[in-house]
């Protein structure tokens, strides 16, 4: 697997057409442009289309799920003063309504990509986070690594046009990170070939771009790495299985030796495929790890 810059493909630019493309208009501030990101992904995207140039940050923090994050006043006097703001959209960033920003200083990286409808879901919390709902649009957008290269081709234009003498500069990185993207994404696709329709449960309802793009067959739960499910879970995983069964829960975490304990005893297995919607390390290499344990448990014999 190669992590490194490869060659750029300028064919993969033309993939993604240019519906959606952005109109930035900059702010008057001294020094680097003030840009807010909404996630990892995003914000990783833009570091490495733009190096240092930007003052880069993000509109979350390194607790909990950026999509359920609770704007401080602190973020909202930052982002009246920002230069763009970088929205994953897909009813990504519930924080932002009712607020007032200017249209000018936003792009909507999934503009022109067909959404994925969802019905809400019942309030829960991730650890000791607060308690929320998934909404009725699907938002791991770039799960679809497709998708997500059609992302960073939008926000190397809102880049390029918030400082237009590193336009070319930032055009040909934003290439780069699609190529990167887009062997991702055949290499996903390779895989899932290798996987079939088997039915597979996902410990959470993230995965739907994911699963709709590589064509692989998922159920989901609302469980939670760092819990330990109880009877009445166990009774849902029963219920489920019941005419879907899967053999295989995939964890957007690291599940508890416990869960996965528990599961075994009811002949479901584990593997993590982490979404890296708040990644700690480098979200290229999550990926890559996501994709081998994919392939240790479907392809070569079984994981550890």
């Amino acid at each position: 697997m190669r992590t490194c810059h490869l060659l750029i493909v300028l064919g993969c630019v033309f993939l993604f057409g240019c519906a959606g493309g952005a109109s930035v208009t900059p702010a008057d501030h001294a020094g680097k442009p003030v840009v807010y990101v909404v996630n990892e992904p995003l914000r990783q995207f833009a570091a490495a289309i733009a190096g240092t140039d930007l003052d880069l940050r993000p509109s979350y923090t390194k607790q909990g799920d950026p999509a359920f994050a609770e704007p401080d006043d602190a973020l909202l006097q930052g982002l009246q003063q920002a230069d763009l703001l970088v929205l994953n959209g897909a009813g990504y960033e519930k924080w932002r309504e009712g607020l007032s920003l200017p249209a000018s200083i936003q792009v909507n990286t999934s503009v022109g990509y067909e959404l994925i409808a969802t019905e809400a879901s019942t309030a829960h919390r991730h650890g000791a986070g607060a308690a929320h709902q998934h909404g009725d649009t699907a938002f791991t957008t770039w799960m679809d690594y497709r998708q997500a290269a059609a992302q960073v081709r939008m926000l190397g234009e809102a880049l390029a046009g918030l400082v237009p003498e590193r336009a070319s500069a930032y055009l040909q990185a934003s290439a780069e990170v699609q190529t990167q993207l887009l062997e991702l994404d055949a290499e996903m696709a390779a895989l899932a070939q290798q996987i079939g329709d088997r039915p597979l449960i996902v410990s959470h309802p993230v995965y739907q771009y994911w699963a709709r793009r590589y064509g692989v067959n998922v159920r989901a739960l609302h469980w939670e790495p760092d819990v330990v499910p109880d009877a009445a879970a166990l009774a849902e995983l029963a219920t489920l299985r019941d005419g879907f069964p899967a053999e295989w829960m995939i964890w957007e975490g690291e599940p508890l030796a416990a869960s996965v304990a528990a599961l075994e005893q009811l002949g479901v297995r584990s593997v993590v495929v982490d979404p890296g919607g708040n990644a700690e390390g480098d979200w290229f290499r999550l990926q890559h790890d996501n994709l081998e344990r994919l392939r240790q448990a479907f392809v070569s014999g079984g994981l550890p």
